[in-house]
């Protein structure tokens, strides 16, 4: 490890020129090559080269929770200790603080996306990877509290790797609480699995020994999952009203729905029909209900001035009894 110091920033580098030719211009490339953005950090990237995170805390309590525990050398830590037990991780190249900021910068790899991003196109194959990559955290004993198709890499060449491994512990062994929140890596794909490869993904993967308890455990992570859901679905509803970027981009008066791969929904053949205000509300905001919960639905692509949504030209499928079985699991119905 290197230890550096750049402009009132305290680095821990892997590489000693990871720095080199971007670091003094870091403000450009926010602006330049965004990735995405939340109230406290910014993704951006450098030249095909690397991805950068800069956490910028705003609360008191968050800067000083920085200033002890700082999110990039944890994230920075984790990230190295997975690589040193072979798991399957991004490469971490180092971390920087200054004052009550963070920055953390990985290898960038090219032409990958995301498993969220692919979430419409899983393949068996895609999936028995997925299911070894979490059985090796399981049989090492790492814990992931986020464990979602977000935070794994799909590569060119069809290997798949964490991209996020910030919270990442060593445990002595899983109970059914830690099997659970590690399930939700497969209930977040459930719109475009059967119920079947659930549960061989269950069993594949370690988090169950048998078909019969793989089955029980889905219909228990689905009743876990549902209960989730409405909870959750308050500040997931005031985030989309609020046109936060991981579900909405907004051009002049127009929302456009963000699509499986992250780009605005296109409005081309898009079917066009006005609404009172607060009906377009319900419309839009259930769309979004129902995609969380992985149940197939009509969409609106975009809404324009809170009353006219454009219609994606294709009609809404029928329920399976499968699907209508698990909304009522979900208590969506």
């Amino acid at each position: 490890m290197f230890n550096v110091r750049k402009k009132f920033w305290n680095w821990t580098l892997r590489e000693k020129d990871v720095l080199d030719g971007w670091f003094e211009l870091y403000p450009q490339y926010i602006r330049s090559n965004p990735v995405k953005k939340n109230p406290q950090r910014t993704v951006f990237s450098v030249d095909g080269l690397y991805y950068v995170k800069l956490f910028t805390p705003h609360k008191l309590e968050d800067k000083i929770r920085e200033m002890l525990f700082p999110r990039a050398r944890q994230e920075f830590e984790a990230g190295v200790e997975l690589e040193t037990a072979e798991i399957p991780v991004i490469r971490y190249l180092g971390w920087g603080r200054c004052f009550t900021r963070g920055m953390l910068v990985s290898a960038a790899e090219l032409e990958a996306y995301t498993l969220w991003q692919l979430r419409q196109e899983v393949t068996p194959k895609i999936l028995a990877e997925l299911a070894r990559l979490t059985r090796q955290l399981i049989e090492k004993n790492y814990f992931h509290p986020d464990y979602h198709a977000g935070n794994i890499l799909v590569t060119l060449g069809g290997e798949l790797k964490l991209v996020d491994a910030y919270g990442i512990v060593k445990i002595g062994h899983y109970e059914f609480v830690q099997k659970s929140r590690m399930a939700r890596i497969i209930l977040g794909l459930k719109e475009f699995i059967t119920d079947a490869q659930a549960v061989e993904f269950l069993i594949q993967s370690g988090l169950a020994n048998s078909v019969a308890e793989a089955a029980e455990n889905w219909n228990e992570y689905m009743v876990i999952d549902g209960i989730r859901l409405k909870k959750d679905w308050e500040k997931r509803s005031r985030q989309i009203t609020s046109n936060y970027s991981k579900f909405v981009t907004v051009t002049d008066n127009i929302v456009f729905r963000k699509m499986p791969d992250e780009t605005p929904a296109s409005l081309e053949n898009a079917e066009i029909n006005d609404y009172p205000a607060e009906e377009a509300r319900k419309i839009w905001l259930d769309s979004f209900r129902f995609e969380i919960a992985g149940l197939p639905c009509r969409k609106p692509l975009a809404i324009e001035n809170g009353t006219r949504i454009y219609w994606e030209n294709t009609p809404c499928p029928a329920w399976s009894e499968e699907e209508r079985h698990r909304a009522e699991k979900m208590e969506i119905l």
